[in-house]
């Protein structure tokens, strides 16, 4: 659904409204260090990967492009929005193989919001990519836990 300011929010798994577009501006204020921070100034996983992918859409495909990009997500997410899987099956239906650099992108975006480093390979796989900064998040909350 878009709202009276043009930014493109949807149903996220909790019923609650969250953004999926913003000014470009704000985007890439973000993309050269800025932080959306959640309660007590962590970020999620999911909100994290949310900021990569609109770093990653707004760099290849500027606002415009990425507001309707991210319309017709949307509408085919439902209320899987942000798995990983059904991401890249959507992507792939939307842009064909020229999804692969955009998948390639984000997790570029991502590896580096999380401190790791991006290989390209020919066996990319998104899904695995993701699980993997999922996985290196998680630890590194655990370690934080741990040292408090």
């Amino acid at each position: 659904m878009i709202d009276g300011s043009l930014k493109i929010v949807g149903k996220v798994n909790d019923g609650s409204m969250k953004n999926f577009g913003e000014d470009r501006d704000m985007a890439k204020e973000r993309s050269v260090g800025e932080k959306r921070e959640g309660k007590e100034g962590e970020r999620s996983f999911e909100e994290i990967m949310q900021d990569c992918v609109e770093r990653a859409f707004i760099q290849t495909f500027g606002d415009i492009g990425t507001r309707i990009l991210f319309y017709y997500l949307w509408k085919s997410f439902s209320k899987d929005v942000m798995k990983p899987k059904k991401f890249t099956d959507v992507l792939h239906e939307f842009l064909g193989n020229g999804a692969i650099s955009i998948e390639k992108a984000i997790i570029r975006q991502l590896y580096g919001e999380l401190g790791m480093e991006f290989r390209d390979a020919d066996d990319f796989d998104f899904v695995r990519c993701v699980e993997e900064a999922r996985r290196a998040y998680e630890e590194g909350r655990k370690r934080k836990e741990k040292k408090s």
